[in-house]
C-alpha cells in the first residue's frame, strides 16, 4: 500500500494511516500498546526529516500520533508553518520499542505540503 498525504502550511491536518498484516490488505497488523511505538517521518532522502513524530511524544507545535491501527497522525499548523512548501517522501512505522525499535510494519508513500491561499494562520492578524 503507497502512502499519500496532502497537508497545507499554517492549517492542521489530520491522516489517517493503516498498517497490514498481509499483503492482499485484508488483515489489520495487531499493535502492542505496552510494547510498540509508530513513528511517522517526512523529509527528502539522503537528509535528516524535516518532521519526527513519535506516539506518545508530541511535537513542539503539537502535531501528534496515535498508538492505534489505523492511527490517526495530526501535522499541526505550527509545525508546519515554517516548512517549504513542496513535495516530501512520507514514511510511517510500528517499530518495536522494547526490542531496539525493530521495524515491525511499515508504509511509505508522497507528502504533499501547500501553500494555503489565505497564509497566516486565522488567529494572525493581517
Amino acid at each position: 500500500m503507497a502512502l499519500f498525504v496532502t497537508a497545507w502550511k499554517n492549517r492542521t491536518s489530520d491522516e489517517r494511516i493503516s498498517f497490514w498484516s498481509d499483503a492482499a490488505e485484508e488483515t489489520l497488523a495487531t499493535i502492542d500498546p505496552a510494547a510498540d511505538k509508530i513513528r511517522v517521518k517526512v523529509g527528502r532522502p539522503g537528509e535528516a526529516p524535516i518532521l519526527e513524530i513519535v506516539s506518545g511524544a508530541p511535537l513542539a507545535g503539537g502535531s501528534n500520533v496515535t498508538l492505534a491501527n489505523p492511527c490517526l497522525c495530526r501535522f499541526d499548523q505550527d509545525d508546519t508553518a515554517s516548512l517549504t512548501a513542496g513535495i516530501y517522501e512520507i514514511e510511517a512505522a510500528v517499530v518495536d520499542a522494547s526490542d531496539g525499535s525493530v521495524i515491525k510494519h511499515a508504509v511509505s508513500g508522497v507528502f504533499n505540503l501547500l501553500e494555503t491561499i489565505l497564509g497566516k494562520k486565522p488567529q494572525e492578524k493581517m
